[in-house]
């Protein structure tokens, strides 16, 4: 199961976070939460209906291409330096970099 959740967040975080320029910094804020939403329906479903744990990799997966934490930390740090000033940059980078790692 890690690789299909650890891998495809490197590719896909560079181009959603590489597009935020151009669609906006919520576009690549929503797609991770997104993804979270329907790796947590597969999980339900795979419960409710009994299917095999098989199809949790295909939450994962889904999961994994909607770019997960490492997109959703990327993207945040890119609004955090589009919107603090240079004198409150650095604190609130350290505060979002503090908050990812707990």
């Amino acid at each position: 199961m890690a690789l299909f959740r650890c891998i495809p967040p490197i590719f896909t975080s560079i181009l959603i976070c590489g597009s935020t320029d151009s669609f906006g910094r919520r576009f690549g804020l929503c797609l991770p939460i997104i993804g979270g939403i329907l790796r947590a329906l597969c999980y339900l479903t795979v419960e409710v209906a009994g299917l095999q744990l098989e199809w949790l990799f295909l939450g994962e997966l889904i999961d994994g291409l909607f770019g997960e934490h490492l997109t959703f930390f990327a993207c945040s740090t890119a609004y955090i330096s589009d919107v603090a000033s240079k004198e409150s940059l650095v604190l609130r980078v350290i505060i979002c970099s503090t908050m990812y790692i707990i």
